[in-house]
């Protein structure tokens, strides 16, 4: 793992050296966002008694911890080429990530070289986060939120709730965009992507049989999606973004051999499921007046198994649990929407999301979330913020969950 980290933090440095040795307007700048947690909470799952098939039991885990976190660091470098070509290199760093203590992770999370053809037409080549819905491209600009917590799709601290990849686009690798205006101060935009499907798809061995190395797609599946949007911006109207984003790709279902085994052991035949299509869309709203805000998001997602594969879900029902992921239901949503009153650089925020990720039985019921945030920005490069954050429901008759978080942040970039 050290080597790892080392190699990418070399490839940063050789990254940000070529660009610099070419002329020197090359930008580098970046954000960083730490914070103090206290999580106090517990789960309860039911599950089926070993003693006696015809009942079942509760199984509590309670929780309560604290602790300082780095959680989020990105370095950026961009440069413009000439008039009509630009680079940009996101270098990021997240929870207290440290290469000796194998804390945290390293990414290179945006790669990318963009060429402007026109106002209508922009065509962007590399690694980058794709354009789905409105803070997809910005998930990691931590410092611009007003909340610690990102809505929880988004939010890598929470994902035991929700698999954000899942519902949202990870990586995109080739991009078509551009805009039209309309007057001095509105315009139609749209965003066109491809890239790779789901990344449990990618190998994370290396293969010299099968001619792979890790990190290669080993399908032929790709994610295509892209969004169409309308902004525009009034001195006595306000503010208004919205946006209808939608994706196609699949989805990796795999059962692993020793679980085949295990499920084939207690009398229910079973084969691997292998890639579900899986359709995502959304929508995307903003509006800022004065010193209110607010924004909103939703995503419907839709699984479209093979008849086969139905089978297999069918079959997979009778298993006990943990194998009750593999449901025959094959939706899921998420919504959220967040209001903002600002008081000059002070700001509350309060915060509602609702999860119903039906595609897995442990979250057949919607489960809802909300968060009060109270904040104060120092100009425009710090930031500090205190979150209440609760998380209490019956996601399903065999999954309760009764969380409270405190969280406060400082913010700042540079």
């Amino acid at each position: 793992m050290l080597k790892k980290y080392s190699c990418i933090q070399l490839l940063f440095v050789l990254v940000a050296s070529a660009l610099h040795a070419q002329n020197n307007e090359l930008r580098v700048y970046g954000f960083s966002q730490t914070q103090f947690d206290y999580w106090k909470g517990n789960t309860t799952v039911t599950v089926p008694n070993p003693q006696n098939s015809t009942s079942t039991i509760d199984l509590k885990n309670n929780i309560e911890r604290n602790g300082f976190m780095m959680v989020q660091t990105n370095i950026l470098f961009s440069k413009n080429l000439d008039d009509n070509t630009s680079i940009f290199v996101n270098a990021e760093y997240t929870r207290n990530a440290d290469a000796e203590r194998n804390f945290g992770s390293v990414n290179l999370r945006e790669a990318w070289v963009n060429f402007y053809v026109n106002e209508l037409l922009s065509v962007k080549a590399g690694t980058m986060l794709p354009r789905f819905n409105r803070l997809s491209e910005i998930r990691n600009r931590v410092p611009l939120f007003n909340y610690n917590y990102r809505p929880v799709v988004y939010e890598e601290a929470v994902r035991n709730l929700a698999d954000g990849q899942t519902f949202v686009p990870d990586f995109a690798n080739f991009m078509v965009h551009g805009k039209h205006s309309v007057g001095l101060s509105s315009e139609f935009v749209y965003a066109a992507y491809v890239g790779n499907s789901d990344l449990n798809f990618l190998s994370r061995v290396n293969s010299q049989e099968n001619l792979v190395t890790s990190g290669v797609d080993t399908t032929n599946y790709i994610l295509v999606g892209g969004r169409v949007g309308f902004n525009t911006s009034s001195i006595k109207f306000g503010d208004l973004s919205v946006g209808f984003s939608g994706t196609y790709d699949n989805k990796a279902k795999y059962i692993s051999s020793s679980d085949i085994a295990t499920i084939n052991a207690i009398g229910v035949q079973v084969e691997n499921i292998g890639a579900v299509p899986r359709i995502r869309l959304g929508y995307d709203f903003f509006y800022q007046l004065n010193s209110w805000q607010i924004e909103s998001e939703g995503i419907y997602l839709k699984f479209n198994p093979s008849d086969k594969q139905k089978t297999q879900f069918d079959i997979l029902q009778n298993v006990p649990f943990p194998f009750t992921e593999f449901t025959n239901n094959y939706t899921g949503s998420y919504w959220y929407s967040a209001l903002t009153k600002s008081f000059n650089n002070a700001f509350l925020t309060a915060k509602l999301e609702r999860l119903h990720a039906d595609y897995n039985n442990l979250n057949s019921n919607p489960v809802w979330l909300h968060s009060y945030t109270i904040g104060y920005r120092f100009d425009n490069s710090v930031v500090t913020r205190f979150e209440t954050f609760f998380n209490k429901g019956r996601a399903s008759d065999a999954f309760r969950i009764d969380n409270v978080f405190y969280s406060f942040s400082i913010g700042f970039t540079f």
